[in-house]
C-alpha cells in the first residue's frame, strides 16, 4: 500500500508492506473498538461523502 497525505504545507508519504506468514487465528484479529471512537456513517450520503474524501487522499 502507498498513500501521500498533505496539509498545512506538510507532506507525509507512506508506504506499507506486509506478508502472510502461517496460517490465521481469532488471535490475530484486532479487538472491536470501544463504541466512542467509533463514527456512524448515518446514510448513504454520508458513505459516499466518506469514500469521495478518501480517494481524494489515496490520489494525492
Amino acid at each position: 500500500m502507498a498513500a501521500k497525505f498533505g496539509g498545512d504545507g506538510h507532506r507525509l508519504e507512506l508506504r506499507y508492506d506486509f506478508r502472510f506468514t502461517g496460517p490465521t487465528t481469532p488471535r490475530n484479529l484486532p479487538t472491536v473498538p470501544d463504541p466512542s471512537q467509533v463514527t456512524t456513517l448515518s446514510d448513504n450520503g454520508a458513505k459516499q461523502d466518506f469514500y469521495r474524501r478518501l480517494s481524494q487522499l489515496q490520489s494525492n
